[in-house]
């Protein structure tokens, strides 16, 4: 699972996260990977993340920039404020364009299940 966002302000990514955590935790054993980048923020904002929201098997990363190569090779458009994709065996099996946690959590949940099968 991909996730792109530009900066950890988005209030709807720390529910985000947190379902993250928990997918990849109870799928560990179907090698359930997750990430998230970010292509405008800060080092010490993400290590604080990591360090509020105690997560671990997600990786954090920063991105160069919203020009970074990777953006264009996913076609993220950086207007948006988080790009959500998951994967099964290589091919999109869920998308969301700006996560909201309240309307997106369920689709997202059997989604991450589907991947855990």
């Amino acid at each position: 699972m991909q996730v792109f966002a530009p900066d950890a302000k988005d209030p709807q990514l720390a529910p985000l996260l947190q379902l993250l955590q928990t997918s990849r935790k109870k799928y560990r054993d179907k090698e359930m990977k997750a990430f998230i980048a970010f292509w405008s923020e800060k080092p010490e904002t993400l290590s604080k993340l990591n360090r509020d929201l105690k997560i671990d098997g997600v990786a954090l990363t920063l991105l160069s920039g919203p020009d970074d190569p990777a953006l264009q090779g996913y076609s993220i458009n950086t207007e948006n404020k988080s790009t959500v994709i998951v994967y099964k065996n290589r091919k999109v099996t869920a998308f969301f364009v700006n996560y909201d946690a309240k309307k997106d959590a369920a689709k997202l949940q059997r989604a991450l299940e589907a991947v855990g099968r």
